[in-house]
């Protein structure tokens, strides 16, 4: 058995990957309009975070990465829809670029993420509200 200290802790904890665009939690309706051989495919769904680079969600029935796909994100007051391609999915959560999404859309985003109840992400635990 290992034991750590506090300061171990800490600092495994930090997170270190650069991203483009800041994320946001955010957990709104989404829905996910796949093609395959049998047809098209609809999906329906849950944001877990969102940024002007892409969405992070809980979907029923998970795609398959590189898949090409058409969201629907029905934000706090408005919706949009994007072309969008698979780049994670397991069966807990999938992961979405938004494809050349335009300068209006990417604003609607950032002033949803900026209502109360979205938050930066990932959130310091360790950080006083």
């Amino acid at each position: 058995m290992r034991i750590a200290n506090a300061q171990s802790i800490n600092s495994s904890r930090q997170y270190t990957a650069k991203r483009r665009h800041p994320r946001y939690l955010l957990s709104v309706a989404v829905t996910l309009y796949r093609y395959s051989a049998a047809g098209p495919v609809v999906a329906h769904g849950m944001s877990i975070d969102i940024s002007k680079g892409g969405i992070g969600m809980i979907v029923c029935g998970p795609p398959y990465v590189g898949e090409a796909t058409i969201v629907n994100v029905q934000l706090l007051d408005s919706a949009f829809e994007a072309l969008a391609v698979v780049r994670h999915s397991n069966s807990n959560r999938s992961g979405f670029q938004f494809v050349e999404l335009p300068p209006e859309i990417q604003q609607r985003i950032e002033a949803s993420a900026k209502e109360p109840q979205a938050f930066p992400w990932p959130l310091n635990p360790f950080m006083r509200r």
